[in-house]
C-alpha cells in the first residue's frame, strides 16, 4: 500500500494517524478543512471519481478531512501513482 507516497503528494503528517492492526488499511490526513463532515466529505468522494475516475474513500472525524485507503488484490502501485499525480491539484481547485 502506498499511504507514504499519496502523504508526500498532499504534504500531509502521518504522525497523526498512527498505524492500523489491518495491514490492508490506512488514512492519510486532508488538508485543513477539506471533507470536514460527512456531506463534504461524500461531495469531495464524487469529484475525485469524477475527475480521475478513481474510486475513494473519503472520511471524516472530528471536523477532519482523511483519504481512507483499503488495498487489494487487485490495485497496483500505478493505480495509488496516479491518485498521488492528481489529488493534489483537484485539492486546490
Amino acid at each position: 500500500m502506498d499511504q507514504g507516497l499519496l502523504a508526500d503528494a498532499l504534504g500531509a503528517d502521518l504522525t497523526a494517524v498512527g498505524g492500523s492492526e489491518a495491514p490492508s488499511m490506512r488514512l492519510v490526513p486532508l488538508p485543513a478543512g477539506l471533507a470536514a463532515d460527512h456531506e463534504a466529505s461524500h461531495v469531495l468522494q464524487r469529484r475525485i471519481a469524477a475527475d480521475t475516475g478513481c474510486e475513494t474513500a473519503i472520511t471524516s472525524w472530528d471536523g477532519r478531512g482523511f483519504l481512507r485507503l483499503s488495498a487489494h488484490l487487485y490495485n497496483t502501485v500505478s493505480d495509488y501513482e496516479r491518485l498521488a499525480e492528481h489529488l493534489p491539484g483537484l485539492l486546490r481547485a
